[in-house]
């Protein structure tokens, strides 16, 4: 007797048609921001800034608090909302601090537009990149990943303890990528110097969010300072001095580390008689 191989099997299951297939429920549309809301706000005496420091996200926020600088003479403008504050540091030197998330969609105008107000002659970003999902020949645990760089092809990358080069095939996002891209194309110099982060960046929203201000630190001193090392020698100023910030933001391992850890109390998280 011949055995048919598929009498024990599941019955097939088919599709269930229906003619509310084509009946798609209208979506509900965020507002989007357009492109050409972007605007970069300036005096009239400033025309052209030919070094220019752009510090976004939250290694953009830690570094602001460890600087001291002059009073803001211009913002940056995404519709009617302000994201960030331009500082004059010299004549020659701008400091851009952008203290908002910018959505993937304002990322390249408000690159254009940054370049297009200030026509710089040399760009330095400072942002993060996502250690955890770094990949590199030899495997680093994220709590030891340095410091890293991408130039474009016209500036030259400067070798400093604490620092690796951003390699392939890893992509920077969001704003420092838009930049770098912004700067490639035009052939204008520019570096970006990412933090490493212990995190992987949530989904952003389709309109700009303040940073967290009261969030604890995720770097040391020594990385702050490293970093801050790098942007005076690249931009050529003396005038970023980095001091940890003396204000609260202590870090969350530090917290830790004063609180009291369970069991150090006798008779806690134990049994006695």
């Amino acid at each position: 007797m011949d055995n048919e191989p598929l009498l024990d099997t599941h019955a097939p299951r088919y599709a269930v048609e229906s003619d509310s297939e084509d009946e798609f429920e209208t979506l509900s549309s965020s507002t989007a921001v357009n492109s050409e809301s972007v605007q970069v706000v300036l005096p009239p005496n400033i025309k052209v800034v030919p070094k220019l420091l752009l510090a976004s996200g939250m290694a953009g926020l830690q570094w602001s608090r460890g600087v001291t600088l002059s009073s803001p003479v211009g913002d940056i403008l995404v519709g009617s909302s302000p994201v960030g504050t331009v500082y004059m540091v010299e004549e020659s030197h701008a400091v851009v601090h952008i203290n908002c998330t910018i959505p993937s969609s304002i990322c390249f105008p408000l690159a254009i537009a940054l370049v297009s107000a200030f026509q710089p002659e040399e760009v330095v970003v400072l942002d993060s990149y996502a250690a955890p999902t770094y990949i590199s020949d030899a495997p680093l645990s994220p709590y030891e990943a340095p410091i890293r760089i991408l130039c474009t092809s016209e500036k030259a990358s400067l070798s400093m303890l604490g620092t690796s080069p951003f390699r392939p095939p890893n992509l920077v996002q969001l704003l420092p990528a838009a930049m770098m891209t912004v700067l490639e194309v035009g052939g204008t110099p520019g570096a970006a110097v990412l933090l490493p982060s212990l995190h992987v960046s949530m989904p952003l929203r389709s309109e700009p969010m303040p940073l967290d201000d009261l969030a604890d630190s995720p770097w040391s001193q020594q990385v702050m300072t490293t970093a801050n090392t790098y942007l005076t020698t690249s931009l050529g100023s003396t005038q970023f001095q980095w001091t940890l910030p003396t204000h609260g933001h202590t870090s969350t391992k530090a917290r830790r580390s004063a609180r009291p850890i369970r069991g150090d109390v006798v008779g806690e998280g134990s049994m006695y008689i």
